[in-house]
């Protein structure tokens, strides 16, 4: 059914609203249908006088629907469909302002009929809703005219909708993603990736909406941008609004240069800092320092005043310690900072002052286009003084502070505690190095509110603490409790030990922190039991005593090559007819500058470093040449047993080098001895005992020294068949003063006869030891009894004169 032209503006009559019906006429006029009664009463004219004016209007349009379709003289009719803000200038009012809204209501043979709905008809301006958002962006991305920048975007879709630069359109990036523009613009100024990382999360759609929900619907932020010649400070500033035409949630971002204020904040806040020593502006172009403030005590140099650059340089060097100040000159000149700020934003370095603190120098690019570098000097005292880990003194921060607290109390009677935690590397790989951390701070922790009360605490190094206590203080018996640590996490459950080194500090003693650190750490290394007693207090002697193993370690390879090294010989006699049979070679350490070092002293500390097998290797050669020069000479020679370590059981070198030295030889092979501890057989790995079985084979005899002494002797004798074990010099020390270790001796002699096996017992210097040990059978002494170990010159002329008797 068709409606005709009567029945659409019977229609349009009954909405409430002002309304205006016409029909557009196919040859383009238009034709006034229906107008409410209010129409010619607004406009201030008579009916008559409407009727006129609506004859004369025309479609300014041929399209319907594009912009503005119909124009009655003065008055602009929207497009179709469209909503729009309306200002009709009448004859007797004035300005009449009103929001009209028009639709096709209908369409007959004639032609389409149109309706006009006029609304909030006022003699003041009203927008739409639409235009009331569209006004209040405007508004914020212009802001006060100061922005550098302003970003409008949908916060649902990440999608830029306006941008403004220096407030002129940058339509390079609208409709794009805000994270392509984030990347490509901003974050290339960005210098810090905090920083970069917190814009990325304020630009995150989850994060705006979440400040939307929570009624934040307003909040800023202050980064710096490296513009290529100057670093600026940009306010940026983001507001978040609903959109109630689509139901989104928009963002409007604007930035504003902050950089004076913010530089103005830095240097109020770095003024108020304690750490803070001076700030000042350098004009690099004429060699001038503007000091814009300083705390530098015994200077000439005043604030809020500029000086020639050179000559405030020399100012400054005044102040700083002698060994840093020729360095300081070569590293704050013009030219050579210049040089070092080309591509960098910053350049920095450490000196000390005249009272041995460090201070940063820090150059910043204030303006580089002009060339102006701000310097700024701070204390860095506690920033080096302290560990990050604990919050306690490091290293130097403890020197520093304890060599006061010794000069302030020379009178008091103070201690040095060195502390470390045992194995805490096996701690660190079962628990894992966060477990780890934690442990160092509960022990740390610990031992600051310990019995100990100590004055100042540090961690040196890894697990490493010391402390600097009183000495009454200082209750030995409840140092078992306080070095003991039960650690308890989830299902882990692990007991942790430290041990301890104590130096007793007497009154007026002038000892330095460091040495007193040093020989704390050393009694460390003389606890006699961890568990019972995890403390050891230094003396004298353990440092005559460290000292060697230091020099033996570091001096090892030089005193092998200027052959300080010497090699002594013990014989060993037949137990019963005391004939020499064979001899021991032993090390004997003559240094040119330390004298006579015992083999107690730096065999140890070679043992433990590794460097032992250099020392074997050199005593094996020079063995081997010793016998192979007196067989050349038709002199007579004695086998001699050379010592093989734990460590030179590892080193596939000085085994192949024995082996070969065998193989090429034209000694006899039973001339060749080697003794291996039990200690290092019951380590041995298969590259080791398949060059023990290459030995035997090759005929060479094998010993086990120091046989008794460890806790594997009969596995050690089980597992292998060695030619002759050495009685442990402590059991034939006991002999006549405990029958329980006589009633042993026997029972392993008789052991070692029944797996075909000699007995060399060592240490022998009593008649009373050879008379027991003769009644048992032991086959072969080795002793003072019957002989020291002789230098080599000396054990050649004896075998001279044994060669003579034997003529």
């Amino acid at each position: 059914m068709e409606f005709s032209t009567k029945d659409i503006v019977e229609f349009i009559k009954k909405i409430p609203e002002t309304v205006i019906a016409y029909q557009i006429k196919k040859d383009h006029t238009v034709h006034s249908l229906y107008y409410s009664e209010k129409i010619p009463e607004l406009c201030g004219i008579s009916d008559e006088e409407y009727r006129e004016l609506m004859l004369k209007a025309t479609v300014s349009e041929k399209r319907m629907g594009d912009s503005v379709s119909v124009s009655f003289d003065h008055f602009l009719l929207p497009s179709v469909t469209e909503e729009s803000s309306c200002c009709f200038q009448t004859r007797t009012k004035g300005k009449i302002y009103f929001q009209s809204r028009a639709f096709q209501a209908g369409e007959t043979e004639e032609g389409p009929v149109m309706a006009v709905v006029l609304e909030g008809i006022s003699q003041q301006k009203s927008l739409s809703s639409r235009e009331v958002h569209r006004e209040i962006v405007e508004a914020m991305i212009q802001g006060d005219g100061q922005n550098i920048c302003a970003l409008y975007m949908d916060v649902m879709t990440g999608e830029i909708l306006q941008l403004l630069k220096n407030g002129s359109r940058a339509a390079d990036f609208e409709g794009h993603r805000i994270d392509v523009w984030l990347k490509s613009v901003l974050f290339p100024g960005i210098p810090s990736e905090e920083k970069r990382e917190e814009l990325r999360t304020n630009f995150a759609s989850k994060e705006l909406l979440r400040r939307y929900t929570a009624g934040n619907q307003e909040f800023s932020l202050v980064h710096e941008f490296d513009d290529g010649n100057k670093i600026c400070a940009y306010k940026m500033t983001t507001k978040l609004l609903l959109n109630i035409q689509n139901n989104h949630v928009e963002a409007c971002v604007t930035w504003k240069d902050v950089t004076r204020d913010y530089v103005d904040y830095i240097i109020n806040r770095t003024m108020y800092n304690n750490d803070y020593i001076a700030l000042g502006v350098i004009d690099t172009e004429n060699h001038t320092l503007y000091i814009r403030s300083h705390r530098m005590e015994g200077t000439v140099i005043e604030p809020m005043k500029s000086y020639p650059y050179e000559a405030c340089l020399e100012m400054l060097g005044a102040r700083i310690h002698r060994r840093d100040q020729e360095y300081f000159m070569n590293s704050s000149g013009v030219g050579v900072l210049l040089k070092a700020m080309n591509g960098r934003r910053q350049h920095s370095f450490t000196i000390h002052n005249n009272s041995d603190e460090a201070e940063r120098y820090s150059y910043y690019w204030f303006d580089k286009r002009r060339k102006l570098i701000l310097l700024v000097v701070e204390s860095m005292v506690k920033e080096l003084d302290t560990d990050s880990l604990t919050g306690y003194l490091n290293r130097s921060g403890f020197m520093h502070h304890a060599e006061s607290i010794l000069k302030a109390n020379s009178e008091r009677k103070l201690a040095l505690l060195y502390v470390n935690i045992q194995r805490f590397k096996a701690v660190n790989d079962l628990l894992g190095y966060e477990a780890g951390d934690q442990i160092i701070c509960e022990i740390s922790n610990n031992l600051q509110s310990s019995f100990l009360k100590p004055l100042i605490i540090a961690r040196m190094e890894a697990d490493h603490f010391v402390l600097l206590v009183d000495q009454e203080n200082l209750e030995l018996d409840r140092m078992v409790d306080l070095l003991h640590l039960c650690y308890n996490k989830a299902a882990i459950h692990t007991d942790i030990y430290a041990r301890c080194g104590i130096r007793y500090i007497d009154a007026e003693e002038k000892v330095s922190i460091s040495d007193l650190c040093d020989q704390a750490k050393i009694a460390k290394g003389y606890i006699p039991n961890n568990y019972i007693q995890p403390y050891s207090i230094y003396n004298e002697k353990m440092k005559i005593e460290y000292e060697q193993r230091s020099i033996a370690l570091i001096n090892l390879e030089n005193a092998i090559r200027n052959e300080e090294f010497q090699i002594y010989y013990q014989p060993v006699v037949d137990a019963k007819t005391e004939k020499i049979i064979s001899a021991e070679a032993l090390i004997r350490w003559i240094s040119p500058t330390h004298g006579i070092m015992l083999p107690g002293n730096f065999i140890p500390a070679l043992e433990e470093s590794g460097y032992i097998t250099m020392l074997d290797e050199f005593v094996n050669r020079k063995v081997y040449e010793f016998l192979t020069e007196r067989s050349r000479q038709n002199k007579k020679i004695l086998p001699v047993a050379v010592n093989l370590s734990r460590m030179d059981l590892m080193d596939m070198n000085i085994m192949n080098s024995v082996l070969h030295e065998i193989q090429d030889s034209e000694l006899p092979r039973n001339v060749f001895h080697y003794e291996i501890t039990e200690s290092a057989y019951a380590e041995i790995t298969d590259p080791g005992m398949k060059f023990l079985e290459d030995l035997h084979d090759k005929g060479a005899v094998l010993l086990v020294d120091d046989f008794g002494s460890g806790i594997s002797s009969l596995s050690t004798v089980q597992d292998y068949a060695f030619d002759v074990i050495k009685l442990d010099i402590g059991f034939i020390r006991k002999i006549g003063n405990s029958s329980r270790t006589e009633n042993i001796i026997a029972a392993l002699i008789s052991l070692a006869h029944h797996l075909n096996m000699k007995v060399i017992a060592e240490g022998v210097e009593t008649e009373e030891q050879i008379a027991f040990l003769r009644k048992h059978e032991c086959d072969y002494f080795q002793g003072f009894y019957f002989f020291r170990p002789f230098p080599q010159e000396e054990f050649e002329r004896m075998l001279d004169r044994m060669q003579e008797e034997n003529e």
